[in-house]
């Protein structure tokens, strides 16, 4: 997401109240984060590389992780637009953060 508050705001607006909204996130751990970063950085464009044939696109997304806002920010994003009841889990040691609320209105 370029711009995660206007992202957040959209998915608000095409769910009818009483919906949930779900996001699952590549997010930095907080531990190991510069470790994280590091081989975020080089693998994710040589494998995606390999695999996919563009390298750029995977290097794009390794830019993109280390810009993710922290959790708590992003639950405040969602409160802001009408999502309530928001809870976030972080997952997979901190590498992926699942947030999930309930559009109120």
């Amino acid at each position: 997401m370029d711009d995660p508050a206007a992202a957040i705001a959209e998915m608000a607006r095409v769910v009818r109240p009483g919906g949930r909204v779900v996001l699952l996130e590549i997010t930095p751990p907080e531990r190991l984060r510069g470790i994280h970063a590091r081989v975020l950085r080089m693998a994710t464009p040589a494998v995606g590389g390999l695999l996919g044939g563009d390298a750029r696109a995977f290097r794009h997304l390794a830019e993109t992780v280390a810009q993710v806002p922290p959790p708590e920010r992003v639950a405040a994003l969602m409160d802001d637009v009408g999502i309530g009841d928001v809870r976030w889990q972080r997952l997979a040691g901190g590498m992926a953060t699942l947030h999930a609320g309930v559009v109120t209105g």
